[in-house]
């Protein structure tokens, strides 16, 4: 379906155009993007602003994921901390005190358990 726009100055009808072919007059350009005053800022904090906080965060997200299984929950744990971070924890996982999980970690948690999903499905073993 093609839109048709009407020339406000010599009322010609005609297929949607930035200007009339008739008249040659040229239509306001329609601005999409709103401009707003404020301060950017990043959604994720930068990976070594959030390191420092992250394995106490890591152990907690584990040991509510794997209650039951301590050693499952020390794999998951490790796994997810060298998968975020690229490096191995420097405490241990038994001797560090777990923390609430913040909003930014439990974004890139999420994240990392989509990719992990969409992975699966892509495998046809796991199909």
């Amino acid at each position: 379906e093609i839109s048709s726009m009407k020339c406000p100055v010599c009322a010609h009808l005609h297929p949607a155009r930035p200007s009339c072919p008739s008249c040659g007059h040229e239509y306001p350009r329609r601005n999409v993007v709103k401009h707003e005053g404020g301060e950017l800022r990043e959604l994720f904090p930068k990976r070594q602003d959030i390191v420092p906080d992250l394995w106490p965060q890591i152990c907690f997200h584990a040991r509510s994921r794997k209650p039951y299984d301590d050693a499952g929950a020390r794999k998951m744990a490790l796994a997810t901390y060298k998968s975020m971070t690229g490096s191995w924890p420097v405490s241990s996982f038994d001797s560090t005190k777990p923390v609430p999980v913040t909003k930014e970690v439990n974004e890139r948690l999420k994240a990392r358990r989509n990719d992990w999903l969409k992975s699966r499905k892509q495998d046809p073993q796991h199909a």
